[in-house]
């Protein structure tokens, strides 16, 4: 038992150190962010001084910073991205994001798409039984549009694959509906609460005009896709190190899969 023990730890550890050595898989890299703050860091928080290595490492390595609409304009009309492309998106609309987010993004002159739950605007993350703050209607519409792009993360920021098809069309209704009725401008881009993609949704956002849909996944989007109502982010936590940052920019994820 102890070989055996033995022999599986160290092919894990031969596997870690073997994901660096494969190389850098080409498509379009899409970083999900929650929060950040002066020195807090967490599983969904980042601190400034962590976004601001991660944004100069990503300069520094020729990546070029894109919008959920190039994305959508690649995909569906083959417009041209620009080499190395990587979408930012910041979820849920935190005042922190709003304060802490914008000088950094704007000193590497760097974009983001930003996914709000309408619902909680000006109010806190009560979804999470939380007391952070949401920007208001008012910060959201002051926010410089040549840095933020907004764009849909359902109305109630509730988990898609516990609704009915009916539940889904009606928070998405009301998400785009408040959008529309606060003179917002948005990407028709949405991001799912909690990550995960339901099955069938495809007519709803037809429907309602919605044109690309972000998962989670933890994987790097080939160039040519096949479901862009399932497109993966990679999730950048607090809690990550700085090496883990580059190996997920790099490969998508952290971990060794045998």
């Amino acid at each position: 038992m102890f070989y055996l023990i033995f022999a599986i730890s160290t092919l894990f550890a031969a596997g870690i150190q073997t994901m660096w050595l494969i190389p850098k898989p080409n498509g379009v890299r899409v970083l999900m962010y929650h929060k950040i703050s002066t020195h807090v860091s967490d599983f969904l928080t980042i601190t400034c001084e962590q976004l601001e290595h991660q944004l100069k490492y990503l300069n520094e390595h020729n990546y070029q910073f894109i919008t959920s609409q190039q994305l959508i304009d690649f995909y569906l009309h083959q417009k041209p991205l620009p080499p190395n492309p990587i979408l930012l998106t910041f979820d849920d609309g935190y005042l922190n994001v709003k304060d802490f987010v914008y000088p950094i993004l704007k000193k590497y002159e760097a974009k983001a798409t930003l996914f709000l739950p309408t619902a909680f605007l000006g109010d806190t993350n009560r979804w999470d039984k939380g007391n952070d703050p949401i920007m208001s209607v008012d910060q959201v519409k002051n926010l410089d549009s040549t840095i933020f792009e907004l764009a849909l993360h359902s109305h109630k920021h509730l988990n898609y694959k516990k609704l009915t098809l009916q539940q889904i069309e009606k928070d998405v209704r009301a998400n785009i509906d408040f959008f529309e009725r606060n003179a917002l401008h948005y990407t028709a881009a949405f991001a799912y609460p909690y990550g995960g993609c339901p099955q069938k949704v495809d007519f709803i956002f037809q429907q309602f005009g919605i044109l690309i849909a972000f998962r989670i996944g933890n994987k790097i989007n080939p160039f040519s896709i096949n479901d862009l109502y399932a497109v993966k982010r990679i999730d950048i936590r607090g809690t990550d190190s700085f090496d883990d940052f580059k190996l997920k920019v790099k490969k998508g994820r952290t971990k060794f899969i045998l």
